[in-house]
Formats: C-alpha cells, structure tokens, sequence
C-alpha cells in the first residue's frame, strides 16, 4: 500500500509538472511562431506598397522624423517669442507675404500623409539583409530577382503560379513567405528560413530543457516522496500491529466463551441462548480471523516466496467444497473453468480470494448461482453470479470497502462482519488482478481480471 502511495504520487506531482511545462511550452511557441508570420507579413506589405525599394522607405522615413523634429523645436520657440512678446510692448506685427509663405508651408505639411511606423525588426540594415523575390504578371511577365540569389527565374515563377492556384493571399510555400496582391497580377516572396530555423531551435531547446526539468523533478521527488509518505507509513503499520494485537486478545475470551457455553450444554443441555451464543462467537472467531489476514498482507514479505500457482486446479477443489452450500435449499449451482489458467503468487492467499467469493455467493444467494473461468490470450477472466435481494443496478464496488454492507444485507438477518470481500480485494490487487461488482435486474456479479 505504502510503496503504491509512494508511487502515485510521483505519478501525480510528474505529470502536473509536466502539464505546467506543455502549456508554457506550447504557448512560448505559438507566440513565437506567430512573431514570425506577423514580421513577414509587415515586411511582405512594406515591399508591396515601395515595390521591393525600402531604402525609400526608410530615407522617407528618417525625412519624417526630421520634419517631426523641427515641427516639435519650432513649437517651442513660438511659444516662447509668444511669452517674450506678451511683455514688449513695441513687437511688430509680421509682413502679409510671410504670413502667408508660412501658412502655405504648414499647409503642404499638413496635407503629406504620414508614414506608416517602423516595425520594431527594421534597422538600417534591413534592406541589404532581406532577401525577396516580385513575380510580375500582365502582357509579359518580369521577375525582380536583384534580393535573392538561390532563386532562378523558372522557379520563381513556379513558386508564383502555385501561389495564385493555392487561393490564399498570404500563406507559406517552403519556407517561403508569399503575398498575393489585391489585383492578382504580383506575387511577392519573403525567404523567412533563418526566422523559421530559429523558431524551431528555440522548439528543441525548449522541449530539451522541459525534459531536463521533468528528470529533475522526479530525481528530488524519489527520495521526498518516501519522507512525504512517512506519516502514514506509520500510522499504517500502527493499524496493523493494533489490528493484529487486539485479534490475539480477542481469541482468548472467545475461547473461554465458546468452552464454557459447550460446558453448559453438556450440562444443562441444548437451548435457543447456547445456540445464539454459538453463533456469535462463530461469527467473532471469524472477523478476528479476516482481520487478523487482512493486517498481514505485506507487499514484501507475503509474495517473497511466490510460485506458479493453478487457478484451474485451485476452483475445481473449491467448487468440489462448496458445492454442498451452494446447491442448498434447491438452488441451481452452474460452473464453467477453463483448465490451463495458473499465475504467479502465494497459493494459500489465493486459495483464500476465492473461498471468500464462493461463500458469499452461497451467502446471498436465492435461487442460482453461476462461476465461470475462461482465458483469452494471455489474460483471463472470473466471474461469479448470483440472484440476490435488492440489488441495484450499476457498479457495486462500495461492497469492498472495510467494513461495509448495505442495508438489504443488514436486513436479510444473514451473518457478516464486511470484511470478507475487501480481504479479497487486497489479495486480488496483491497479484495484480482486477477486480469489480455491479449489479443487474436482481443479479449481483463479481468479475476478477487475472
């Protein structure tokens, strides 16, 4: 139980950290990857609109903020000849010639559309560094290869041709950034394989690191994970050594109990009260007994002399056993098993997994039971069936909690203590089976996966 605990939760904490790690990881690189289509997109439309000329581009640019400039200092010396101006009183008004060449001036500036902004990825050095391809089509094609050097002429306008059939305005061929103009009659290319390469290396390292990370992770969890479990490693062996302490004090009472309630009936002879107390100290005698083997199913030391065990052989006795119980009271008992399903583990734990099945299907049982054990390919299946009152409908797999029985099986007047199937779900998780109940029209059934 401890060594599962242990290992679900470095299970837990690794995928968590891995989850945290995917969905950065995942967004890093969305982000990254679309930085890159929006750079080239700008780029695309910023040699569309100068026809592949962005030195113009920039020397209007660098006009511009020079114009912004002068326009922001002459503002400020205006404002302060308006100050110095307010306190003279001998200032003399301008001639109507200038007033006039000045707001013709501040005019034609003001009707000059600005430039668009810069993207944050130009320098000076841009248009030396960008390398582009324009595939002109009209009465006779032109190519203008002067930005590219890897690209012929024959394959630009292949690359141009499939652009126009692909349908998109903008979208990559290769790694190749392309844009279709409004008219249809220009394709322009951007070679974005630097920025996409440097995508994808910024991908790998990432997925490097987060794997780094996750080994990390799971070299601090292995030893943390066993101080993190300690407290309930120990209040688990607590439970257990209570459990097996108090079954040792309870067997000699019930001893004394079951000897002298015999003595009285040697005595006095049978009665209804010697009767009742038989029954309870049966009943006691067994859950001490259940309690007792539940407390010492230990991982490493039940298993450590575990062999290969046949079920075939283990059911056939059984059933040969129990059949007396079974078929009681004019009940029908069918069993199917199959001859060659064995498995690795402790006979004397299994043997007793499925004396707890079979005496609770003699148990519950109304009318029939059923027991089947068939193999399909390297694994094979039980399963037990019996009518039963009040069985619902569904999973029933609350009957393995400790303790446990529903309120039709405390109303049936039937002895039981609850712990007879949660022993078989230990034993059955012991030798990694599977084991569930569910319940249909009034028939309860208990499949286990071996």
């Amino acid at each position: 139980m401890i060594k599962k605990l242990r290992i679900r939760f470095i299970i837990i904490a690794i995928l968590s950290v891995f989850a945290v790690l995917t969905i950065i990881m995942t967004f890093t690189n969305f982000f990254n990857f679309t930085k890159v289509r929006i750079d080239a997109d700008d780029m695309l439309s910023l040699i569309e609109e100068y026809d592949g000329k962005l030195e113009e581009y920039l020397k209007e640019l660098e006009e511009q903020e020079r114009l912004e400039q002068e326009k922001e200092s002459a503002s400020k010396n205006e404002s302060s000849d308006s100050e110095s101006s307010s306190d003279s009183e001998s200032s003399e008004e301008p001639s109507e010639s200038e007033s006039e060449s000045s707001s013709e001036s501040k005019k034609d500036e003001d009707e000059k559309e600005p430039i668009r902004p810069a993207p944050d990825f130009i320098s000076k050095e841009t248009p030396y560094e960008t390398r582009f391809f324009i595939v002109k089509f009209g009465e006779e094609t032109t190519f203008n290869l002067d930005h590219i050097a890897s690209v012929s002429e024959d394959e630009a306008l292949a690359l141009a041709q499939s652009a126009l059939d692909s349908g998109y305005s903008s979208a990559y061929e290769g790694s190749f950034r392309f844009l279709v103009s409004e008219e249809r009659d220009m394709v322009i290319f951007l070679d974005c394989n630097r920025q996409i390469d440097g995508a994808r290396s910024f991908l790998v390292r990432s997925i490097f690191v987060s794997i780094t990370a996750l080994v990390c992770v799971f070299a601090v969890l292995l030893p943390l994970s066993a101080r993190v479990v300690q407290p309930i490693a120990e209040s688990y062996e607590r439970q257990k050594r209570f459990i097996t302490d108090a079954g040792h004090e309870l067997k000699t009472p019930l001893t004394i109990i079951s000897a002298s309630n015999e003595l009285i009936e040697l005595t006095d002879g049978e009665s209804e009260n010697t009767r009742a107390i038989s029954r309870q100290v049966s009943r006691m005698s067994s859950m001490v007994k259940n309690l007792s083997a539940l407390a010492s199913l230990d991982e490493s030391s039940r298993l450590a002399l575990k062999h290969e065990v046949s079920i075939s052989a283990i059911l056939t006795d059984l059933t040969s056993s129990f059949e007396s119980v079974l078929v009681r009271g004019e009940r029908k008992f069918e069993k199917e098993i199959c001859e060659d399903v064995s498995i690795i583990g402790d006979e004397s734990l299994i043997r007793q997994l499925f004396s707890v099945l079979l005496e609770n299907a003699g148990k519950y049982a109304i009318s029939f039971t059923t027991l089947s054990l068939q193999k399909a390919g390297k694994r094979a299946t039980f399963t037990i069936s019996n009518d039963a009152e009040s069985v619902k409908n569904g999973p029933q797999n609350r009957c393995f909690e400790r303790f446990y029985r529903s309120d039709e099986a405390r109303a049936s007047g039937k002895e039981g203590s609850g712990i007879g199937l949660c022993l078989a779900k230990e034993i059955a998780e012991l030798h990694n089976m599977e084991i569930s109940a569910s319940g249909s029209d009034g028939v309860f059934t208990i499949k286990l996966v071996i």
